[in-house]
């Protein structure tokens, strides 16, 4: 995952904190198969929240509170992964100290069945021999609040953490046949995440008026009026149906005009891209569901954190974490956002944009 484990557990640390208890955990997380303890602030790097210092890691999910976790977007079990053998180790500290442990529940929730059923395959491996139960959840985490506030055992307000990792999943862009990428190919042009919901990408073109087109580019791809306009108008006309065919359109509409260098075209393709598979899959509007629900899913003490990409998801994450944090029913954890260290950045190139907020339930 673009963010290390360690930083997400980190963010219990620094709840732990702000509640006054002072405690601090006998284990940790880190990316290796032997957990380990971790400093707070080691590996940090630019952007780093403000609220951080000194102290261990506290993880928000423990076994002794009856841990509910819920990973809103499972993709490859990579968080799910880490969450679970923390559990697993603190089910083991409890035992070796005599003491009993309430049994965790991980829900998994993902919009793509292949990438969830392998994820929750994993996390169960990992589970082997240690009482935590795994549930995966096939559906978009805009339903997260009538998935698992309804479910019969937990209801509402019990959930302990709740993570969610905007966008999409590696194994999906690598995959051409998928449509998200515009590397060249001759994949339909789908994009959708739950390819089972919902309509392509090359429909939804056909299926919205060139303004709407043109206010998808303007706002979700943040481009200028004037390129959106020409773009919508292209894409109107072409009615592209494969990556190929989107990929001339945007060439012949972003050529046109003045000022326009043959490199300009190539230089917009990843931000055309992205919008368009914002718009087909709702990602905003799935995002502004799920923090609505985040108040009443939480327990008290319990955490919320996003991980998001996309400057217009950070600014939605950054607004309602305010808001909720304004009338005392919620802690902001992060004054700044945490954003991937120079390591992190190496590991990944993909976690370069990289935005985690948290807040905790009074």
């Amino acid at each position: 995952e673009v963010l290390h484990f360690a930083r997400l557990a980190h963010v219990g640390g620094v709840a732990e904190r702000a509640k006054g208890k002072g405690r601090r955990a006998r284990v940790g997380a880190g990316r290796d198969s032997r957990w380990r303890g971790h400093r707070s602030g080691e590996g940090g790097g630019e952007g780093e929240s403000e609220s951080e210092g000194e102290g261990d890691s506290s993880p928000a999910w423990r076994c002794e509170e009856g841990a509910i976790v819920v990973d809103c977007t499972a993709g490859m079990g990579g968080h799910s992964a880490a969450i679970a053998r923390d559990l697993c180790c603190q089910i083991e500290d409890m035992k070796q100290r005599g003491k009993n442990c309430a049994t965790p529940r991980l829900f998994m929730f993902d919009s793509d069945i292949s990438n969830l059923q392998y994820a929750v395959s994993n996390v169960k491996k990992v589970c082997e021999g240690h009482s935590v139960e795994v549930e995966g959840v096939h559906s978009n985490f805009r339903h997260v609040g009538e998935r698992v506030g309804g479910h019969p055992v937990e209801g509402e307000g019990k959930v302990s953490y709740i993570l969610a990792d905007i966008g999409f999943c590696s194994t999906q862009v690598d995959d051409v046949e998928r449509g998200f990428s515009y590397r060249m190919s001759d994949a339909v042009l789908d994009m959708r995440y739950n390819q089972s919901e919902g309509i392509p990408a090359w429909q939804f073109i056909r299926n919205v008026g060139s303004r709407q087109l043109e206010n998808v580019f303007t706002s979700l791809g943040e481009l200028p009026s004037g390129v959106s306009k020409r773009l919508a108008l292209t894409l109107s006309s072409h009615k592209p149906h494969t990556v190929n065919e989107m990929r001339a359109a945007v060439a012949e509409a972003l050529t046109k005009g003045k000022n326009r260098s043959p490199s300009f075209h190539a230089e917009q393709m990843p931000q055309i891209f992205q919008a368009l598979r914002i718009a087909v899959n709702d990602e905003l509007g799935s995002l502004i569901t799920l923090m609505e629900s985040i108040p009443s899913l939480l327990r008290s003490g319990g955490i919320a954190a996003i991980i998001s990409f996309h400057s217009l998801e950070d600014r939605l994450v950054k607004r309602k974490f305010r808001e909720l944090s304004k009338d005392g029913a919620f802690t902001l954890l992060t004054s700044k956002p945490v954003c991937p260290s120079d390591e992190e950045k190496a590991e990944n190139a993909r976690a370069r944009s990289a935005k985690l907020r948290a807040v905790m339930k009074v």
